[in-house]
């Protein structure tokens, strides 16, 4: 096992970076967030990208600090999130300073979804705080926190803007790094899911052919495996659980954030 300096953290070791499409929805979300709109937290966007990685990889080279969080557009990060976010480091850097990601909602390597947000495109508050920081198998890409010193990219060839996540957190685990869900609750001002296929089903199948020796993988829409059944299942469980939530509208995040108690 190599050695690894624990680090006391401090907001200027933090820095936002987006990929954004939508300049309005980035104004009444991400950036209403406390600790950016207080300038505590610094926010850089990337536009015009066709694949998230290509977008992110930029946000990683477009700033210095040693810890970048990755965040959707349609995020609201309630004041005080960057504290709760510095503590829950803390905790999980006394046992295993070597950790590469972390998201906010996710699937634990024990099978359990984990996490602390509400979900706009679900309605509904999704898992429940208090938890003890979870390995993850993989995560929601709604925030995604990652340490610069693990030396772990995005992969810039997954098409479009699926599948990053549970890309780099298996990047992680095949050099035995570990990759947690933490409880740092936010307003995910999501509009429903409508389909798993397109641009899903190609990176899908771009995660099938370079994990091949790491199948199946534990994913949270649709495990990634390499016979194309699993894949229909999910498409047809997308599809119904967005007709129940296709009316479903984008609201106040600073609202929902205040009604939730979560600021």
């Amino acid at each position: 096992m190599g050695f690894y300096t624990i680090m006391a953290w401090h907001p200027e070791d933090f820095a936002v970076a987006a990929a954004v499409n939508n300049r309005e929805i980035l104004a009444a979300n991400l950036m209403r967030s406390p600790d950016i709109a207080s300038g505590r937290l610094t926010l850089k966007t990337y536009e015009g990208y066709s694949q998230a990685g290509a977008a992110l990889n930029a946000g990683l080279d477009g700033c210095t600090a040693p810890i970048v969080i990755f965040a959707h557009q349609d995020v609201y990060l309630p004041g005080p999130w960057l504290s709760q976010l510095i503590a829950q480091i803390e905790r999980i850097e006394a046992k295993h300073p070597n950790w590469v990601v972390l998201g906010l909602f996710g699937l634990s390597v024990q099978g359990e979804m984990v996490g602390h947000v509400w979900s706009t495109g679900l309605g509904r508050l999704v898992g429940q705080g208090g938890f003890e920081p979870a390995e993850a198998e993989n995560m929601d890409e709604l925030v995604l926190v990652l340490r610069r010193a693990s030396g772990v990219r995005f992969d810039d060839k997954i098409p479009g803007f699926h599948m990053y996540a549970t890309d780099i957190v298996t990047q992680g685990r095949d050099r035995g790094m570990p990759s947690f869900i933490v409880d740092a609750p936010a307003v995910h001002n999501s509009t429903p899911t409508r389909k798993l296929t397109g641009a899903y089903a190609k990176a899908y199948r771009y995660m099938q052919r370079k994990w091949r020796h790491r199948l199946p993988i534990r994913n949270i829409n649709s495990d990634i495996v390499w016979h194309p059944v699993t894949l229909w299942r999910a498409q047809f469980a997308i599809l119904r659980l967005y007709r129940r939530n296709k009316r479903r509208e984008p609201r106040d995040a600073a609202e929902t954030a205040r009604e939730l108690g979560l600021e």
